[in-house]
């Protein structure tokens, strides 16, 4: 069953998966992130989360203060929501993994829990691509609409996006007890 619907992911989203975005001149070989420059034009693809992205994905949560719970967005949460089923996990890329959605259909609500583009290759596109292509595929799924959860920093992006704020706010339980949690 699951690799059925990997395939019918796989064809519902081969179009957006593959397409180029922008142009940059990508090397074949996987490289860290870490850089000082900022290229004006980059070309990317969207494709679906793999195992060997994790140590990438951590990178770019923790540039961008957002790696504050691992129980929750570390390696084996990465693992965990790549096998669920309800559960979009994409990652753009261009020589490596430079972003990522993570976003689940209950069959009711969707919703994206998180976006994460490496510091150095923000404002180009690649976050909207991301949003888009989530979306594209939420809405296949059957979703009626798709919510987010945003911080004040970043609302503008996603009201840009075309969300718009609701008179409601996130909350959260601890359902089992955890070590090194604020």
């Amino acid at each position: 069953m699951k690799s059925v619907l990997k395939e019918l992911f796989s064809r519902a989203l081969a179009p957006v998966l593959d397409k180029t975005i922008r142009k940059f001149n990508p090397k074949n070989e996987r490289k860290p992130l870490q850089t000082d420059r900022r290229t004006d034009s980059m070309e990317f693809k969207i494709r679906s989360f793999e195992e060997s992205d994790i140590d990438f994905l951590v990178e770019i949560l923790t540039l961008n203060n957002q790696y504050n719970y691992p129980v929750i967005e570390g390696p084996h949460a990465m693992k965990r929501v790549a096998s669920c089923e309800a559960a979009v996990f994409l990652v753009a890329e261009t020589e490596n993994p430079c972003g990522f959605i993570k976003a689940i259909y209950d069959g009711s609500r969707a919703l994206i829990h998180l976006l994460s583009v490496h510091p150095h290759c923000q404002r180009q596109g690649i976050g909207t691509a991301l949003v888009n292509a989530a979306c594209k595929e939420l809405s296949h799924r059957g979703a009626p609409s798709v919510s987010a959860t945003v911080t004040e920093q970043s609302v503008r992006f996603w009201e840009k996006q075309g969300f718009k704020r609701m008179p409601v706010f996130l909350v959260l339980k601890w359902t089992e007890p955890t070590k090194n949690i604020h």
